[in-house]
């Protein structure tokens, strides 16, 4: 699973008084049935939808450009 910077700055991994106490806030999101590789949520959210700009691609005929968007809510 990867972090992007601004997870790791918002959780507070990346100081060291930190690192060892707090548990990281972030999912991965995969689609089953696709061939893709799975994405990391976290501080920021990600976009689902057909077009190859967004975070997962969806291949069905009736998803939209940009379908939906992925957050955590707290």
């Amino acid at each position: 699973m990867a972090f992007d910077r601004r997870t790791l700055i918002q959780t507070g991994l990346a100081t060291p008084s930190t690192r060892g106490r707090t548990a990281a806030r972030t999912y991965s999101v995969q689609v089953l049935g696709q061939d893709a590789p799975a994405v990391a949520l976290g501080a920021r959210p990600i976009i689902v939808g057909a077009h190859a700009t967004c975070e997962v691609v969806l291949t069905d005929a009736q998803v939209s450009r940009r379908h939906a968007e992925l957050a955590i809510a707290p």
